[in-house]
């Protein structure tokens, strides 16, 4: 009788020790079932409820119960936080021994040593909390209810199904329904867990998305982690990733930019916004950086513009670049440098980065963002106009230009700024202040060196005041240095309502209007004295 127990105590113990799951490498995870030694009823619910999670073969059988046996109990989960598997598609048999064989005979990979007489199927949960997004009670698990009777107690099959997101699939395993709660020494009423829990775990796709932002080269040059520009110039950034290896199948491929608001959500708040949705690219590429597929607007990929720009792949999009290398996103942005506030300088660089978010079949988020930014750099340049006496002058007015050229032709630099509420742009000039401080920001610099040589020219002196006509090579930069000062003479005319320029033209009108009338008055004086003389003559 004790050599009975013994052998009953070593089958169940073998029973539960494969049931939680085998190591991914095992070739004969085989159960001894025991038939005898429980006590079991024909009103209870009989199931198997698979928590399927990440991790590795040593990790597969999860946390033991006493003596180093599992109990087919929740009291088996892993104590570490195990990453839980969605959609993993699983094959539940029951088996039973060939004819004249024991349950020892089975070998759960040899098909040719059992016969199947019921089969389920099912995956692994997916389901989301509606109210907080959150993964709910059953993500990762698949609960097969086998029935509410005796009649289908026995032994099951449990076999994994191909997941395009799992490296090496579990090892097809048995499990005993119902299952002794007690695997090591009989229980004194030989109770049994109806719901048997098991814990298989395995390595799935590693996903090294290597996220970079740059700004791409022209005419087939390197692309950029920095660029320059007129403010309100249009800069294109893109975005690389390395293609997953599972994308065809994957739930979600996003790329989000916080630096970039748009036209609906006040992108005037900001120093970048999306020009247009539509004008956003998404496509594949290969080792050569030869494009492999290139997706459609609206169709393959959306763009959500909810006070952020949000670049989303549809699944048709992400299947499209399955075979792909790389996956590369343009983004075209508005970039203009302006103060935040009167008391604040003008931004100087403009960086921006974004996060791409993956989430793969089995439901494992990827989530990353470039370790460097790209970085757009504007620069400013800072003036002084004075009187003879270095007093400062308001209301004097000023011009850039390029070249020496074009500041002595009036070719100006366009720049445009923002002005209003609503941000209006206008052609940039720039007119002291009480002091007679001028300030120009938002130049083109060398995104290297962060500098730029340009030409300054006063166009107009306020009234009372000879403009000073010199033209002055400065250097714009992200500083407060002083790059020129100007001297404007007292005009002779002190009290004229308006010198420099305009007056010097009007004066000029003047003169010539008095040429006139004195050329007029001294022939009708001639007429007259003519006319006089030819009287006196008769």
């Amino acid at each position: 009788m004790k050599q009975a127990l013994k052998i009953k105590v070593l089958a169940a113990s073998l029973l539960l020790l494969a049931a939680i799951g085998m190591s991914a490498n095992a070739n004969n995870a085989t159960v001894f079932a025991d038939t005898d030694s429980t006590i079991v009823d024909n009103t209870t619910e009989r199931s198997i409820t698979i928590h399927k999670s990440a991790g590795t073969a040593a990790q597969a059988t999860g946390k033991r119960a006493k003596d180093d046996v599992a109990t087919g109990t929740t009291a088996d989960a892993p104590t570490d936080n195990s990453t839980p598997l969605a959609n993993v598609p699983f094959k539940i048999q029951k088996i039973a021994p060939l004819a004249n064989k024991s349950d020892a005979s089975i070998v759960a990979t040899d098909s040719s040593t059992y016969t199947v007489s019921k089969e389920f199927t099912g995956v692994t949960g997916t389901e989301f909390d509606a109210t907080t997004g959150v993964k709910n009670s059953q993500y990762g698990i698949y609960k097969q209810v086998l029935g509410n009777d005796s009649s289908v107690d026995g032994l099951y099959l449990v076999t994994e199904l191909a997941s395009p997101s799992i490296t090496t699939r579990t090892s097809a395993f048995i499990v005993k329904v119902p299952q002794p709660k007690d695997n090591v020494n009989e229980s004194t009423d030989g109770s049994v867990t109806y719901d048997v829990n098991v814990y298989p775990k395995n390595e799935i796709v590693s996903t090294e998305l290597n996220p970079t932002i740059a700004f791409p080269g022209q005419d087939g040059g390197a692309d950029s982690q920095s660029a320059s520009g007129m403010s309100q110039t249009q800069f294109t950034y893109k975005y690389t990733i390395n293609t997953p290896k599972d994308i065809s199948s994957a739930s979600e491929l996003s790329f989000a930019n916080k630096d970039i608001s748009t036209h609906f959500f006040n992108s005037y708040l900001n120093n970048l916004d999306i020009t247009q949705a539509r004008d956003v690219t998404v496509s594949g590429e290969d080792a050569t950086g030869s494009q492999v597929k290139k997706l459609v607007y609206s169709t393959d990929f959306e763009v959500n513009q909810s006070g952020q720009i949000k670049v989303s792949l549809t699944k048709a999009g992400m299947a499209k670049v399955a075979t792909s290398e790389k996956i590369i996103v343009t983004v075209p942005v508005t970039a203009r440098s302006f103060a935040a506030t009167d008391n604040t300088p003008a931004t100087t660089q403009v960086p921006s980065n974004y996060t791409v978010t993956y989430t793969d079949s089995v439901g494992v988020t990827t989530t990353g963002s470039p370790a460097e930014p790209a970085t757009i750099y504007f620069g400013n340049l800072n003036a002084k106009v004075v009187d003879s006496d270095g007093v400062g002058i308001s209301g004097a007015t000023f011009r850039v230009a390029t070249s020496l050229q074009n500041a002595k032709s009036g070719k100006w630099v366009n720049l445009m700024k923002l002005v209003g509420t609503y941000g209006q742009t206008a052609p940039a000039t720039v007119t002291s202040d009480a002091d007679g401080n001028i300030s120009l920001d938002g130049l083109q610099v060398d995104p290297t060196n962060k500098t730029q040589t340009y030409y300054l020219v006063q166009t107009i002196a306020p009234a009372g005041y000879d403009r000073d006509s010199g033209i002055r090579e400065v250097t714009a930069a992200a500083d407060t240095d002083l790059d020129a000062t100007f001297v404007d003479s007292k005009s002779f005319l002190p009290d004229f309502p308006l010198s420099g320029s305009k007056m010097n033209l009007y004066m000029m009108i003047a003169a010539a209007l008095l040429v006139i009338i004195a050329g007029t008055l001294i022939v009708v004086y001639n007429n007259r004295r003519r006319h006089s003389d030819h009287h006196s003559a008769r």
